[in-house]
């Protein structure tokens, strides 16, 4: 019978066992069984034709197996039929007066039985796909082969095991037998020559699968920061917002946690392969020579590989909680970012306590993990002379009855030791291998598979429209809400119209959508519904490298980046000259302070532009701008925190920048906008009132209160 056949209605395939969701949770309908005369709660059904296979598909849940034979040609079978449809669906009021056969009771049992293996299959599919080790494979672009051919190497190392052993044995053997000193000569010269033989044979093995395992590792780990930082500068805002991908928790996992997945590529991926493969080597061999002894000694390498196995997963369990924990980094990341706020505040025991108490956390899931460890230690060290016990108290009674010879009990018994050994030394190097999967795990899904080893994004053809832009701005009835507070709408039905050439102000409250905009604009987010578009076409259409190629923007906090000042104007554009970098900042009204600089363009800006005032900052930033000829100009509260003196200089660039470009301009302080084309006043997501600044002072509404406020009357 197939699943094909098995007329199962959508709502009856369940995901979990069908069975599962009746225990402790729904009462069974009132229904007995009569068998012989005796009375059976439906609840507790007693089979035994097929027992086992109703037992192993249902546990107990309502059905039980009993030792008591009982026909099933007696039971009532429409009461049968009532809690198998009882049980499927939850419904009382389907069943029909003829009774079920038993045929059709155990293929409706089997339609869910091929569900719930159709159910496992796929979630160990999911699982495999998932796991750090797996992904770590798809991920190894362009080193396969090399790690392939590691891999084989390491196996070869794996017989330097097995070769001593045999080879210690083959000499006891010869020495048993001597008579005279030449014989004895000969086998310490055959014993010496198989020594250095494996000694240069070991030489050449790890030399060059060290060396090519290191080589894979360095170059797949560096490949994954280069991709990931990659992927990283390819997300959107939504992404950078979630607590999961911090800036805090994508500065860890590149710095901390992107080596640990070196662990499963260099010479501790080397280690573990070797003894592993030296375990079925030398269980083989053992058991060439004394299968009795193999046996009984696989039995006891798999209960020990299996204890260290358990606790091994305990410690990458609390490994993996701590590398999880976040808030001791976030901490770090706040404390080193404001040192100057917190010496001002002189509260620097604060916050030392602050991240003590954050790191606490994290300490305690790494001590448990820490403690596992030691018991793999300990398994392993007792598990190896017990084994030798093991070994001869079955090899001894052998030799006595006359099974086997001596000789080849000691070669399985050495073969037994020499495997514990590997045991335990394969138990301590997989700790140090799985060390890899919790951080594969959670860095590899972050990568895009379309970034290339270099950083560079492959695309098999641009996606979206490379229109010429002109700059005409429109956004109509656009609903927002940022994904990290879906229940909140930043932007409701907000519409506004920037024609191209023109400057537009958006003022208002904090808080109530003017930001937004801007970065709607810009793509960091995607709206709900309504339109916002560039010359007629959707925003969402335009190729995204083509649109923000054609907008700049002037923020509130000038970003400035290590480097030369030059340095920075140019990550503006491309291909520019030395030429244009001096237009701009003449535009800016920067060029005068940068010429008297004793570096001029050269001088260094220092991290995040500490060398340089805010006004210069701010120019410098106004300059990058211009450099790149936008088409629209996005200002964000440009000036809002200079002073008099800078905010004037600031405000003479941004005029000079302004010209013939499309500008969207947010402030508080409304002297810098009052000469917009058009201001538009947002509250709560919409537009309250929008006109010039005299038509909006002369109708006396909010932004004429806030006029009044700035004393701007006229």
């Amino acid at each position: 019978m197939t699943v094909d056949n098995c007329e199962v209605p959508t709502h009856q395939m369940p995901i979990d066992p069908p069975f599962k969701h009746l225990n402790g949770c729904k009462k069974l309908p009132d229904v007995t069984f009569v068998v012989e005369k005796t009375e059976f709660p439906a609840h507790r059904l007693i089979l035994s034709e097929r027992s086992e296979y109703f037992q192993s598909m249902f546990s107990s849940c309502f059905i039980e197996a009993n030792s008591n034979r009982i026909e099933l040609k007696d039971v009532n079978f429409k009461a049968f039929e009532l809690v198998l449809e009882y049980v499927y669906t939850g419904n009382v009021d389907r069943f029909c007066d003829d009774t079920i056969s038993l045929e059709e009771v155990f293929d409706r049992l089997e339609c869910a039985r091929f569900y719930i293996v159709d159910d496992l299959v796929v979630k160990v599919i999911e699982y495999i796909k998932k796991n750090g080790m797996s992904l770590l494979l798809k991920n190894m672009i362009g080193y396969r082969i090399p790690f392939a051919i590691t891999i084989c190497l390491s196996m070869l190392r794996g017989l330097e095991m097995p070769l001593y052993a045999y080879s210690v044995i083959i000499v006891f053997h010869s020495m048993g037998n001597l008579s005279n000193w030449a014989d004895y000569h000969h086998a310490i010269l055959t014993y010496c020559s198989a020594m250095i033989a494996i000694g240069i044979y070991m030489f050449i093995m790890v030399l060059v699968a060290i060396t090519l395992h290191g080589w894979v590792a360095e170059n797949v780990v560096d490949t994954i920061k280069v991709r990931f930082l990659a992927s990283t500068l390819n997300k959107d805002g939504a992404f950078l917002d979630r607590a999961e991908t911090s800036n805090a928790k994508l500065v860890s996992l590149m710095n901390s946690e992107a080596p640990e997945i070196k662990s499963a590529l260099d010479n501790r991926l080397f280690t573990f392969i070797s003894y592993t493969f030296a375990i079925f080597v030398l269980l083989i061999e053992a058991t060439v020579f004394c299968w009795q002894m193999a046996l009984a000694g696989s039995g006891w390498c798999i209960f020990v590989f299996s204890l260290l196995f358990i606790c091994m997963r305990f410690s990458h369990r609390h490994t993996n909680q701590g590398i999880s924990k976040t808030s001791h980094a976030n901490v770090a990341v706040e404390i080193i970012e404001n040192v100057k706020t917190i010496q001002l505040l002189n509260r620097e025991k604060y916050f030392i306590t602050k991240f003590a108490k954050a790191i606490d956390d994290v300490k305690h899931d790494f001590i448990r993990a820490t403690i596992y460890q030691s018991i793999v230690f300990a398994i392993g060290i007792g598990g190896v002379f017990l084994a030798d016990v093991i070994s001869y108290s079955v090899g001894v009674p052998l030799i006595y009855y006359g099974k086997i010879n001596s000789d080849s009990v000691f070669i399985a018994a050495m073969a037994m030791n020499v495997t514990c050994w590997n045991v335990l030394f394969a138990g301590i190097t997989c700790l140090e291998v799985l060390r890899a999967e919790p951080a594969a795990a959670a860095i590899l899904p972050l990568l895009d598979e379309n970034v290339q080893n270099d950083g560079t994004v492959f695309e098999a053809k641009p996606t979206g429209i490379l229109l010429n832009i002109e700059g005409s701005v429109r956004g109509e009835c656009i609903e927002f809400a940022y994904p990290t507070r879906p229940t909140i709408k930043v932007a409701n039905g907000l519409s506004f119209k920037a024609p191209q050439g023109q400057m537009i102000a958006l003022v208002g409250p904090s808080g109530g959508g003017k930001s937004t905009v801007l970065a709607l604009l810009e793509r960091f987010y995607q709206f709900q519904s309504g339109g916002l578009t560039i010359d007629g076409i959707p925003v969402n259409n335009i190729n995204l490298h083509h649109l923000r190629n054609h907008i700049a923007l002037v923020g509130q906090e000038p970003i400035l980046f290590a480097g030369t000042i030059k340095d920075n104007i140019l990550l503006g554009i491309e291909n520019s000259s030395s030429i244009d970098v001096k237009k701009a900042c003449q535009l800016a009204n920067a060029a005068d302070f940068i010429e008297k600089l004793p570096l001029g363009y050269e001088t260094e800006v220092g991290e995040k532009g500490a060398f340089l005032s805010g006004g210069q900052k701010q120019r410098i930033a106004i300059a990058r701008a211009i450099v790149r000829n936008p088409k629209i100009l996005l200002l964000d509260e440009a000036t809002s925190a200079l002073d008099s003196e800078s905010e004037k200089a600031v405000e003479h660039a941004l005029n000079s920048a302004a010209k013939s470009r499309t500008v969207i301009s947010i402030a508080h302080r409304l002297s810098s906008i009052q000469n917009a084309d058009h201001i538009y006043f947002i509250e709560n997501g919409s537009i309250v009132e929008s006109g010039t600044h005299s038509q909006l002072v002369a109708s006396g509404g909010r932004y004429a209160s806030l006029a009044r406020k700035q004393r701007l009357q006229r």
